[in-house]
């Protein structure tokens, strides 16, 4: 009798939600008009050596700590699941106005 050859499964990934989230916001700010202008603005040039290069970046002047800012999102978006009620629509909406 033939053997059956093994299948390679891959392994599930554990939940990782500051990966998502910086994910996320890396995926927003590709996409945010706001990026768009600055590289039209600079004609394809450095702003700050006047170089012109194919590939740009967008610099925050206020610099921007991912890491931090989408821990601080996913610690308040996924507590401990204690901390976490299944309430109707309606009590849910009291819980808000309080």
């Amino acid at each position: 009798m033939a053997k059956k050859p093994v299948v390679a499964t891959k392994k599930k990934k554990k939940f990782n939600p500051v990966a998502l989230i910086t994910s996320a916001i890396r995926r927003i700010w590709a996409w945010s008009p706001l990026k768009r202008e600055a590289i039209k603005r600079a004609k394809g040039c450095c702003e700050e050596c006047g170089v012109k290069a194919d590939k740009l970046e967008v610099h925050h002047e206020n610099q921007i700590h991912l890491y931090s800012m989408s821990k601080a999102v996913a610690e308040k978006l996924f507590p401990p699941l204690d901390e976490l009620t299944v309430v109707c629509l309606e009590c849910h909406g009291i819980k808000h106005k309080k």
